[in-house]
């Protein structure tokens, strides 16, 4: 799985110099308007390799340097891979408009940097970060517009695009297969060109062979397409577990402390009863008493939020559950029908 390490931003739009550090389970930048979380996520796309003046809200890559600055600006974006390896993306642009990329303080290309990200599942065209535009649009999607994303966030596009490949190449070899019949039937009738139709047959056989293979290869594709889905599922359903457990952990605690809070709040009001009406004394217990009622509010308030994102999270494993179950399904009866063709071809 890929993480976002760390965001440093120099020079860039609003920001002189920033380091925005990205810990684990990050999902979302949020704050008042005018705090530059446009520009945070624009600086993401930036160091990406994003060209297109669009979608970082300027209209010339040099507006995109701080107006106090003298020279340049620069986005660097510390990225781990899944085999825990970090990598140091960055992208200067100067004045002129001119970007120089490196990868771990070495110069390279975009192209590069763009191939990297690739294989880390980062893709330029894909849903790697959702601007605030672009989430009522999401919502109002249809299940099988929403289906697109998750497919092109999970790699299975990638396998789609061969699949399509694969059926355009069966289709033509069918319609091979075709006029391999029909001239085969046309020859039998002439004796004299017995050698002909014999080179037909044969050629009809490989055709045969070919479209058998072909139809395995898909057929494999689609399990393996299946085995990834299931993976990326499964590992959401463990993260899911792990965060539902975090919750869980820190419902307690807050129980714990709200208990002793409401302990104390016995005891302040308790000696508050036992003093005179508007001694010294008196009076700071009631701003003590004031003071734990308040806090433990805030204990309360805080332990909702928890119960409700936990349902949630609940909620969406179930989800994750039921989808995971259709998968196995699928590929129980893909790896059948694959055993199948192997035995047809054989």
């Amino acid at each position: 799985m890929t993480v976002l390490k760390r965001l440093t931003l120099r020079n860039f739009k609003s920001f002189r110099n920033a380091i925005v550090p990205f810990s684990k389970g990050f999902t979302a930048i949020m704050g008042p308007n005018g705090s530059g979380k446009s520009n945070i996520i624009d600086a993401l796309i930036f160091v990406l390799g994003e060209g297109r003046l669009k979608l970082v809200r300027a209209n010339r890559l040099k507006d995109l340097i701080n107006v106090k600055a003298k020279d340049e600006a620069v986005v660097t974006l510390d990225i781990e891979d899944s085999s825990g390896k970090i990598y140091t993306i960055s992208r200067t642009i100067n004045k002129k408009g001119q970007s120089v990329y490196r990868i771990n303080n070495r110069r390279t290309t975009k192209h590069e940097v763009v191939s990297l990200l690739e294989s880390m599942g980062v893709s330029q065209k894909g849903y790697n970060f959702v601007l605030q535009g672009e989430i009522t649009r999401i919502i109002k999607m249809s299940p099988q517009e929403r289906r697109g994303i998750i497919d092109e966030l999970a790699g299975i596009s990638e396998y789609e695009e061969r699949k399509e490949e694969a059926v355009k190449r069966l289709e033509e070899v069918e319609s091979k297969i075709k006029e391999a019949t029909i001239l085969l039937g046309e020859k039998l009738s002439v004796l004299d060109r017995l050698k002909k139709e014999k080179e037909d047959a044969l050629k009809y056989m490989e055709l045969e062979k070919e479209s058998h293979n072909i139809k395995k290869t898909l057929t494999y594709m689609e399990i393996e397409e299946h085995r990834k889905r299931l993976e990326e599922l499964e590992k959401s359903v463990e993260d899911l577990k792990r965060t539902i457990n975090d919750l869980e952990e820190k419902k307690k605690e807050f129980l714990t402390e709200n208990d002793e809070l409401e302990r104390k709040l016995i005891e302040v009001v308790e000696k508050i009863t036992e003093l005179s009406s508007g001694s010294d004394e008196a009076e700071l217990l009631k701003k003590e008493e004031e003071y734990i009622k308040k806090e433990i509010m805030n204990k309360k308030e805080q332990l909702n939020l928890l119960e409700r994102k936990q349902l949630k999270l609940e909620e969406q494993l179930v989800k994750i559950n039921e989808s995971i179950n259709e998968l196995k399904k699928k590929k129980k009866y893909l790896v059948e029908l694959r055993e199948k063709l192997v035995e047809e071809l054989r």
